[in-house]
């Protein structure tokens, strides 16, 4: 069945569908009204335009998906408002559970809508004191080439 004989709009499965190619098979056999995606998981803001493109290629949007801390919310926000193929930005609740290791956030406003934060780079200033206080894996890139460090919790 197409997607064009249902009303409800059908977006794909988010984190289940992340190959551009799979992708553009769906929407080529209109099994979706729109794709969708997360930056965080689909490999970066690089794969996510990739996904753009193709779903604009069938005059479709892309929906992305935000269930990330506030750096990826602010990519998938940024990445979204400078496109013209996607509506909605999809604000976890509860906002807490996903805000660790930040000091700034975005948020609905009162009318249910979001704005990019005005600091530099994505807007999110990062609490240093937390992330050192709870990382559990570090990786750093020395002389002898990706270094990793895992600590028990």
């Amino acid at each position: 069945m197409a997607s064009t004989q249902i009303k409800t709009p059908v977006i794909g499965a988010g984190n289940s569908i992340l190959n551009p190619f799979q992708i553009e098979q769906s929407l080529k056999l209109d099994v979706f009204h729109h794709a969708r995606v997360d930056t965080t998981y689909v490999g970066g803001i690089t794969k996510v335009l990739e996904v753009m493109k193709i779903a604009k290629n069938f005059n479709k949007n892309t929906e992305l998906q935000s269930w990330s801390y506030p750096l990826g919310q602010a990519a998938n926000l940024h990445i979204m408002l400078s496109h013209d193929n996607c509506d909605y930005f999809e604000q976890v609740v509860p906002f807490e559970d996903h805000e660790h290791g930040a000091k700034t956030f975005i948020r609905t406003d009162h009318k249910g809508e979001v704005t990019v934060n005005p600091d530099p780079g994505l807007g999110i200033e990062i609490d240093w004191d937390v992330v050192h206080r709870d990382w559990y894996s570090h990786l750093k890139l020395g002389p002898n080439g990706l270094e990793s460090e895992i600590r028990s919790i």
